[in-house]
């Protein structure tokens, strides 16, 4: 489980130094860094300048180990309640980045400079608010899964810090601000709830904002295509794609 749990931490963090990595799985570095080195040597990750990312195939076996490891609690109605409840409040913090990131300007949306202090002020207070019925759900899911407990602790950080006035922490991806801890959340339980999540649709009768299995998995192989990573031809990666496919769905 601890190998997974690092495995799984890649997956939502992308790129990232086992510090980071040992703060968001509650293990010590030294085990984190000993579980990264084995995975390395393995082929599950690749070392990128003192941080590591998951490598494509690992990430499609990763992909088929959610329901063994979750499947108690994909059964627990209580906790697939709390996450449908989350999944509204998602959307609604999607509109408020989007309010924040934008302002209405002679009938138009145009970019925010954030000049207009008193329109920031109201958006942080909304976020606060929005927060206050978030936090509430979270302990819902951590009583299933007390690592979350992670994103209540860091997500009441970074509202904190916008509350005084540091605008960067409501949504700037060079920080773990509030955008970026609530997309990480979101990407760590659509991975969990995999199976739940894609036969679900909402009240209209769509889908949710989860990315397909598919998308998922092609993701990281293009990712490392561009970035000149091995593996780094695209007609290779997309080879040995279709090989392992089946073998993860």
């Amino acid at each position: 489980m601890s190998l997974h749990l690092v495995l799984h931490a890649l997956a939502v963090k992308k790129l990232a130094d086992a510090a980071v990595l040992a703060e968001f799985t509650g293990l010590s570095q030294a085990d984190v860094s000993r579980l990264l080195g084995a995975a390395a040597n393995s082929g599950r990750v690749v070392a990128a300048q003192g941080k590591y990312v998951l490598a494509p195939l690992a990430r499609l076996a990763l992909d088929g180990q959610y329901g063994r490891e979750y499947a108690r609690l994909r059964a627990d109605p209580a906790f697939l309640q709390a996450y449908e409840t989350f999944e509204q409040i998602n959307i609604q913090l999607k509109a408020l980045i989007t309010d924040w990131q934008t302002i209405e300007v002679g009938g138009a949306r145009v970019a925010n400079d954030h000049s207009d202090a008193g329109y920031d002020i109201r958006i942080v207070d909304r976020l606060g608010s929005l927060h206050e019925r978030a936090d509430r759900i979270l302990v819902q899911l951590a009583h299933g899964l007390p690592r979350l407990d992670y994103y209540r602790s860091n997500l009441t950080a970074a509202l904190e810090r916008a509350e005084d006035g540091h605008s960067e922490w409501v949504s700037d991806a060079r920080l773990p601000s509030y955008h970026t801890l609530w997309f990480e959340l979101h990407e760590d339980l659509i991975r969990r709830w995999r199976d739940k999540v894609y036969a679900h649709t909402d009240k209209k009768g769509g889908r949710t904002a989860a990315i397909t299995p598919r998308t998922e998995s092609l993701e990281p192989i293009i990712w490392f295509c561009r970035n000149d990573f091995p593996m780094a031809r695209l007609d290779e990666a997309l080879t040995l794609f279709a090989m392992q496919r089946k073998r993860f769905e």
